[in-house]
Parts: C-alpha cells; structure tokens; sequence
C-alpha cells in the first residue's frame, strides 16, 4: 500500500464539495429568474385562454371597449364642433370688429362732413346775416332819407338886379320843406354877392332864429335879401351883373338829426331864374344823426 502524501495545511486547496457549490449557487439564480418568467408567461397565457374561453367575460370586454370607443369619438366630436364653433365665433369677432372700423370710419367722415356742412352753413348763417344787417341799413337809410324834411331855397321876386335905375336893388326869397317831416330851422347864412372870386366862403349866419316849417309849406312870409359887391360896399344895379346866391341851412328835425345845407347859384338873364353853380364842392347836403336818434 502506497502512502499519500500529507497537507498540512487543509485551507490551502478547496475539496472536491466546495470546488463544486460555487456554480451551483450562480447557475440557480439564473435558473430562478427564467422559471418566474416562464410561470408569468404560461399565467398569462392560461389567462388569455381562460378569457376566450369564457365568451360572456369577452362580450363584456368588447363592450367596454365599444363603450371607450364611443366616449373617444363622443369626445372627438365635441373637440371638433368646440374648434368649430371658436373658429366660427373668432370669425364673428374679427367680422364685428371690422364692421366697428368701417362703422366708426363712416363716422368720423359723416362727422367731418357734418362739421365741414356746419361751418358752411355757419358762413352761410354769417353772410345772410350781414346781408341782412346791409339790407336793414339800406331800407333805415332810404326810410330815413324818404321821412325826413327837405329845406331849399327859393326866390320869389327880384327887383332891380340888373337896371341902374334902381338905388336899393334886392330879391325876395322863401325856405320850403319838401320833406315828409316837419324841418326847425336854427341857421340860416345867405349873400346875395356881385361878381365873387372863387371860393366863396360860408357868409356870416343873418338869420339865427327857431322856427318850424312844416312838411310841404314855407316860410309865412317872404324874406328879403340885398346885394352887397366884392368890397362889401351896397350894391346899384346894373347891366350885365354876375350875380351869385350862395348860402347855408341848418335844420333839425322831430328824430334829433341835424341836416346841413348849402347850395350855390348864379343869377341868370335878368337875375329872376338861378341855377346851381359850383357842383358839388358848393351844393351839398349832410345829415348827423344822435346816437339818442340811432335807437
């Protein structure tokens, strides 16, 4: 018999048992794992078949599932009509809202043209107006000039202008209103001149008495007028004299105006018949009315 050689160590190598668990231990966790999954699979499986065998538990299922389809399309439509009907209502919106521009454009274009139409018919207003004012003034001027009175000098007679045979040659004359207002006289300034040089001036007032003439008469008695020369000295008669009238009037009448008068004429043929002389410059009427007359 052959001896075997003695270890004296026994933890130096492991035995044949130990050298052998060490696998087996890796091996059956792999093993475990595969065994669950297959005890899921064949679960599941016997599920599925107990599912189809069952037809009252699968009629079910395929009614729920009939039932979630038509929660999801019942849902599908109502997110479709809701899509819609904010489309729709966007629409409405923006159609609205352009309407309110175009609205609010047409507007301001009626407001500007109103205010264009209401500033023409304010100038429209405003000429009217002055038109009328114009008009108001024209007929106050032409009633003042109808109903007002109107004085002129008038001769009467003359009496040896022109023959030298007369010492105290002199005419006779009469104021008289022609108006349609009675005239009060405040001035009268006459001159009976021989051959004056131009221009003449206004001759001292010969006449300041108030008195009344009425509309369409004269004076109730004629006044007498005598010739004086260039020098002032008394006139004689004699042929072939240029004799001239010329004088001012100053008359008021019952509204408060003041009416001014002058006239300038020349003796004609034997100094019975006067025509004006001067133009304008000499024959002229003014009138001036109180601001108590203008009320």
């Amino acid at each position: 018999m052959l001896a075997q050689p003695a270890d004296d160590d026994p933890g130096s190598q492991p035995g044949s048992a130990q050298a052998q668990q060490q696998p087996k231990s890796d091996n059956s966790a792999l093993v475990l794992d595969a065994i669950k999954r297959e005890i899921e699979r064949i679960g599941r499986a016997m599920e599925a078949l107990k599912d189809e065998s069952d037809p009252k538990q699968k009629e079910e299922r395929e009614k729920r599932d009939l039932v979630a389809q038509d929660e999801m399309a019942f849902w599908a439509k109502t997110l479709f009509w809701t899509t819609c009907a904010s489309v729709f209502l966007t629409l409405v919106g923006l159609a609205m809202i352009l309407g309110a521009l175009i609205y609010t454009k047409r507007v301001s274009e009626s407001t500007v043209a109103m205010l264009i139409e209401g500033k023409e018919a304010t100038k429209g207003a405003l000429e009217t107006a002055a038109e009328a004012k114009r008009q108001a003034n024209l007929f106050e001027q032409s009633f003042k000039r109808l109903y007002r009175p109107y004085v002129f000098f008038e001769v009467v007679e003359t009496t040896g202008l022109r023959n030298e045979r007369e010492e105290h040659p002199f005419l006779t004359y009469q104021l008289v209103n022609r108006g349609k207002l009675p005239a009060i006289i405040r001035s009268v300034s006459l001159g009976l001149l021989d051959n004056p040089q131009f221009p003449l001036t206004v001759p001292d007032k010969n006449d300041t008495r108030h008195f009344v003439v009425a509309a369409g008469d004269g004076l109730p008695m004629p006044q007498k007028l005598t010739v004086t020369d260039r020098m002032g000295k008394q006139y004689a008669g004699r042929e072939g004299a240029k004799l001239v009238v010329y004088g001012q009037i100053e008359y008021d009448d019952p509204t408060g105006a003041r009416h001014t008068d002058r006239f300038c004429m020349r003796g004609m043929t034997d100094a019975k018949y006067f025509a004006l002389e001067g133009g304008d410059d000499y024959n002229w009427r003014k009138t001036e009315y109180s601001l108590q007359s203008q009320q």
